[in-house]
């Protein structure tokens, strides 16, 4: 529906808006409010549209292979919505650049539009899920004209009768109040807080980092530490993924152990740079594997933790500890940064690396006192 809105409203758009980019040397305030009310409705149906896309993959592709490999599951639509923008972004140069160097911003937006639309009505049709009478036995007084006369065995349940430990620990919420008076969801959002905000700070201000460890170096210095950011993010989703099902199997302990790993490493990085300045590429090389991993590791333990038919629900709460996470962590970055002073960055490192330590006690915490008792 996000898809359709957004379609629709890029079919009825005012063309002066779409084509706005041909008017470089236009003045932002003449633009009128009726071009303003357009193009924040715009951006909203389109991060509607993203959230909807992306949240509908994550738990689809859960749904249907979340029982055998958790972790891949999560990985692989995680990792194509990373590398689409490379993707997306080349077609646009390619195909909607004109030879005097303009853009067809109108053409590329319709295209972005009907692309959207087209790929979430297949998505919708493909992705079949199981309907949930066939996750329950048979009733023994339910027979039709393929049932035996004589039962010699007892009748055999549509699903395994070996189920995940993991999925067993949390009892099948009644709703969402339920789900949110459960203390370990708090927790593991919490720690989902304090673990990928210093990363989400690091990814939106590497540019201004940069500069403060190597004002000499320009801007192809900090393109190559966006790049990097990017190739160790999509990297480690995937190597996370695949170790998680491999190594992890459906235990949730194993997964903790290599979240906490991962903050563990990026609370190193983060003091070296507090310390002695550090080294910027190894910052984003870090910076890229540690919110890869916590991207996919923080959904795929959701999905063996709680009941899997519950997923999308719940991934939807603990996705808010994600976004609080990120704006206040960038919010401290504003206030902490000051150009002038080459000792503010070492100050928002030295906090960032304390709040990854105090994730990890949160995670020790999580699993001797809840998790590993049963307790919700």
């Amino acid at each position: 529906m996000c898809s359709l809105s957004y379609s629709l409203l890029r079919s009825s758009e005012d063309p002066h808006l779409t084509n706005g980019s041909q008017y470089p040397h236009q003045s932002s305030q003449s633009a009128g409010f009726e071009t303003w009310i357009q193009v924040t409705i715009a951006y909203s149906i389109c991060g509607a549209a993203t959230a909807a896309s992306y949240f509908a993959a994550i738990t689809a592709s859960t749904r249907i292979f979340g029982e055998k490999k958790p972790g891949l599951s999560v990985a692989g639509p995680s990792s194509m919505f990373g590398l689409s923008p490379l993707l997306l972004s080349f077609l646009g140069v390619k195909f909607f650049s004109s030879p005097d160097g303009s853009f067809n911003s109108s053409g590329y937006l319709a295209f972005l539009a009907i692309l959207t639309l087209i790929v979430n009505i297949t998505g919708s049709i493909g992705f079949q899920r199981n309907d949930e009478l066939n996750l329950t036995p048979s009733s023994p007084h339910s027979h039709d004209e393929r049932t035996p006369l004589i039962q010699t065995s007892p009748p055999v349940l549509n699903h395994s009768m070996h189920s995940k430990t993991a999925a067993t620990l949390e009892q099948d919420p009644e709703g969402l109040a339920s789900f949110l008076a459960s203390p370990t969801v708090w927790i593991l959002g919490t720690v989902v807080l304090l673990s990928v905000g210093p990363a989400e700070m690091t990814i939106a201000s590497i540019g201004a980092v940069a500069d403060a460890k190597n004002p000499g170096l320009g801007t192809a210095f900090k393109a190559r530490q966006v790049q990097l950011i990017s190739i160790t993010n999509t990297l480690s989703r995937l190597l996370s993924g695949w170790l998680s099902d491999r190594l992890c199997r459906s235990g949730w302990g194993s997964r903790l152990v290599l979240w906490g790993f991962a903050c563990f490493c990026y609370s190193i990085a983060c003091f070296s740079v507090a310390v002695n300045g550090g080294i910027v590429w190894v910052l984003s090389a870090v910076t890229g594997s540690c919110y890869g991993i916590v991207y996919t590791i923080a959904p795929s333990l959701v999905a063996t933790v709680w009941p899997i038919k519950f997923f999308g629900r719940n991934y939807g709460v603990i996705s808010y500890f994600f976004a609080t996470g990120s704006f206040l962590f960038i919010f401290l970055f504003g206030i902490l940064f000051e150009s002038s002073d080459s000792n503010s960055i070492g100050r928002v490192y030295e906090i960032s690396g304390i709040f990854e330590l105090i994730s990890i006690g949160l995670m020790v915490l999580l699993y001797r006192k809840y998790w590993m008792h049963g307790i919700t």
